[in-house]
């Protein structure tokens, strides 16, 4: 394969952003990635910024699924507790089983769509 810009040249590498072939003249490293030395250099940089931030923003959605599980299953099991010694409990029993039922059904969800993303 030649160089785009230089076609006596052999390409060394492909562009990250335009998918161009260039010689090493051409070739520039952007964080471990390559591009168009001058032309697509800050493209390449925005699309390793906006992957590392997709992969922590995933690392911190799959903590909040966990964290809104357990509030869910608490918060339905106070409900329960409470309609135990109430007076009016049927009313916080069934509440506290849809909460309850809201915290495992999270839960459930979550652990899906994890399996899901490991295929």
């Amino acid at each position: 394969m030649k160089c785009f810009t230089h076609p006596g040249a052999d390409a060394v590498a492909v562009c990250r952003h335009c998918g161009r072939a260039l010689c090493h003249d051409c070739s520039a490293e952007v964080d471990g990635s390559v591009a168009c030395k001058g032309n697509c250099a800050a493209r390449v940089m925005l699309y390793d910024d906006l992957l590392t931030k997709s992969h922590q923003a995933y690392q911190n959605a799959e903590s909040s699924a966990v964290g809104d599980a357990i509030y869910w299953f608490v918060i339905g099991g106070l409900f329960i507790l409470f309609g135990v010694r109430s007076d009016h409990g049927d009313a916080f029993w069934f509440l506290g089983l849809v909460l309850l039922v809201t915290g495992i059904r999270s839960y459930i969800g979550y652990r899906e769509q994890r399996k899901q993303s490991k295929v």
